[in-house]
């Protein structure tokens, strides 16, 4: 019989990495930029992060030092595309290789062990899972009740203009990409330390980075529609594991909650242009 409360909260906890990193990359589009390195920078923070807790047997510095990792690696699309003026799509997908490639380097230092302490709950929730929550609020009040948040929001939508006003293009961006990093690289961290008591292998983000960024756009770069976008994808990958027990093949079961997502996506954008809702400008440029 299928417990339909275990299948909610599992899909919180499963939405967790994928709020976190897509609230990161929200920001970064918000400011008028794009960077897919997303999963890359998830991909070496679950490595670095498992490493420290193998070092420290230490939670907090296991986050601690995936989410810098994540934080490491953005800088360098802060230098190639805001400093360099480097093609932001190319730089981002290099990210991807590189992140997957370090985080090859990293995770085999931690010879596959668990590393850290069994992770901390509030009630029926973890620690992350209420501070994905936390976070969507705190967002929506930076960007939409302080004039950091307009200023944000405006950079996004007209550079030109933001810089003929006066405003921190630069400084915001900067700010905005090594953030949105360092979520990525505690939304890494915490597939491994949550999922897997700290243990990294290879392969253990499985394309999450990919579907936070197909998150932000079905939640409409806002913090609450990331919110529900991210509990609904969570959700999916939570009932994977009943699919074959109703004669769905392990294969495609596997690929379900990808598809479906690739499914909504479609439907939203359509939904999008028929009510002529758009991205934030710069970021419309960007893909258009």
């Amino acid at each position: 019989m299928v417990n339909v409360m275990s299948i909610l909260t599992n899909g919180l906890s499963n939405a967790t990495p994928l709020i976190l990193a897509a609230l990161g990359e929200m920001l970064v589009e918000r400011s008028g930029k794009v960077n897919l390195g997303v999963e890359g920078m998830m991909a070496v923070g679950a490595a670095a992060g498992s490493l420290a807790g193998v070092k420290w047997n230490s939670l907090a510095g296991s986050f601690l030092v995936g989410g810098l990792s994540g934080a490491l690696l953005s800088l360098i699309y802060v230098v190639a595309v805001i400093g360099l003026n480097a093609d932001q799509i190319v730089t981002g997908l290099i990210l991807v290789f590189m992140g997957i490639g370090l985080s090859e380097l990293i995770g085999i230092k931690t010879g596959g062990t668990p590393g850290t302490p069994l992770f901390p709950s509030l009630g029926p929730f973890d620690y992350l899972e209420v501070f994905s929550i936390v976070l969507a609020v705190f967002l929506w009040f930076l960007l939409y009740k302080t004039w950091t948040g307009v200023e944000l929001r405006a950079i996004g939508e007209d550079e030109l203009s933001a810089l003929e006003r006066g405003l921190r293009v630069k400084t915001l961006r900067v700010i905005s990409i090594i953030v949105g990093g360092f979520l990525a690289g505690v939304a890494g961290t915490y597939l491994s330390d949550s999922f897997h008591y700290g243990r990294w292998y290879s392969g253990i983000t499985g394309g999450m980075g990919w579907i936070a960024i197909g998150d932000v756009i079905l939640g409409y770069w806002h913090p609450f529609g990331i919110l529900i976008s991210g509990y609904f994808t969570g959700l999916l990958f939570a009932m994977k594991p009943l699919l074959p027990t109703i004669g769905i093949p392990a294969e495609l079961a596997d690929a379900l909650p990808y598809f479906l997502v690739l499914v909504a996506l479609i439907i939203v954008t359509f939904i999008y242009k028929r009510l002529g809702i758009s991205p934030p400008a710069s970021v419309w440029k960007t893909i258009r």
